[in-house]
């Protein structure tokens, strides 16, 4: 009865993750469209459908059979869906395909940015991870635009000052996910706070106890690390496509436009070689060397949940591109990474993750902050 019992509740799950997703590809499609009709606005429209689509990227990852196939086979399924999906976009636009080494290097810094990620949740979380990328990420592509790139912005301290609530807004969404405080609340909720010797433990070696506290605190220190490195990987991913353009100027019978697809079908023909090629290594040395189970049966019926995340990866790209090529890479990227909030409303509205009043009375301030951050980024912006 216990097994039958599970079962169903994993297919009522795998249900709901998969009406989750195809609204996510519904919502992606909408904005693919308006990226092809012209419009003044379409750098704002493509920050703002980059955070839908970023926000909800993560979701398909929610589905049972992902659970068991890994994260990175789970990424093999997720760079096909991008490189599959970013060549169509290209070939809808008509625009030729081009190899450069920018786009190699985009798909580099997107590899490097995975490999770090993936690791980083498993020690951190799936909160406290992305909290702390998201933050580093959104200054480090600042930085690449005002400081390499010369951007002009028109107020510098007005841009730190949006950096500083987008980082609080993201630290704060992050911890309101966190099964730290999730366990805290429903404690303080139902009159029973555990003091600290129940939270620490009471029996038990006190060396035994020490070594355990030796090794999550290494775990931690990882897990920083990794988290610290994927946020300059991902606010360094459209520093490449800024390269390209100051590399390749528009001529008289192409446009920028031009230009960006010519980036992505250069991104999306290295992306397969060099991503493809670095978690089949990752997978085969974790099966081989390090005796890691892999099913190849789970393999397969990760494949759906995984392309449809790959192919909601593509169509952020695509927009968040857009949003730096109209916007500014100091601008428009940071504006991108307010899709934590779309994530998290997510979790509160469709998953049911988020139901007491702390966690949910702290995302709605940390919105707050990051509207008001994303607001006052998008005002200094030249574009």
């Amino acid at each position: 009865m216990a097994n039958s019992g599970e079962e169903e509740a994993e297919s009522l799950e795998a249900d709901r993750v998969a009406m989750s997703i195809r609204l996510s590809l519904l919502v992606s499609a909408i904005f693919v469209v308006l990226l092809f009709i012209p419009m003044t606005a379409k750098g704002w429209i493509a920050a703002f459908g980059a955070s839908m689509v970023f926000g909800s990227s993560s979701l398909p990852a929610k589905h049972p059979s992902c659970k068991v196939v890994g994260p990175f086979g789970f990424q093999m399924w997720v760079t096909a869906g991008n490189a599959t999906t970013t060549l169509l976009l290209v070939l809808l636009k008509g625009s030729s395909i081009r190899w450069s080494s920018w786009g190699a290097a985009g798909a580099l810094i997107l590899t490097a940015t995975q490999c770090c990620a993936w690791p980083a949740v498993g020690a951190l979380g799936a909160a406290a991870g992305p909290g702390i990328w998201c933050g580093v990420g959104m200054s480090v592509a600042f930085m690449w635009g005002t400081m390499v790139f010369q951007e002009a912005v028109r107020s510098l301290a007005q841009c730190l000052a949006a950096l500083l609530l987008l980082l609080l807004g993201v630290m704060g969404i992050s911890l309101c996910q966190s099964s730290v405080l999730q366990r805290l609340a429903s404690s303080r909720e139902a009159g029973d706070l555990m003091s600290f010797k129940e939270l620490e433990g009471e029996g038990g070696d006190h060396e035994e106890r020490g070594g355990r506290a030796e090794t999550r605190g290494a775990k931690l220190a990882m897990g920083v690390m990794l988290a610290l490195m994927t946020g300059v990987f991902d606010g360094s991913l459209m520093a490449p496509f800024k390269a390209f353009l100051s590399s390749s100027p528009p001529s008289s019978s192409s446009s920028q436009s031009d230009l960006v697809f010519e980036y992505l079908s250069s991104f999306a023909l290295a992306l397969p070689v060099v991503a493809g090629g670095t978690l089949l290594s990752i997978i085969i040395y974790n099966h081989h060397v390090l005796d890691a189970s892999f099913d190849r049966a789970s393999l397969k019926e990760a494949a759906y949940p995984g392309f449809c995340a790959g192919v909601l990866w593509a169509i952020g790209n695509v927009l968040s591109v857009h949003a730096t090529l109209e916007l500014g890479q100091s601008v428009g990227f940071p504006m991108t990474q307010s899709c934590v909030v779309i994530s998290a409303l997510w979790g509160i509205v469709w998953f049911k993750e988020m139901t007491n009043r702390l966690s949910l009375l702290l995302f709605l301030l940390s919105s707050v902050l990051v509207a008001a951050g994303a607001s006052l980024l998008g005002s200094n912006s030249e574009g």
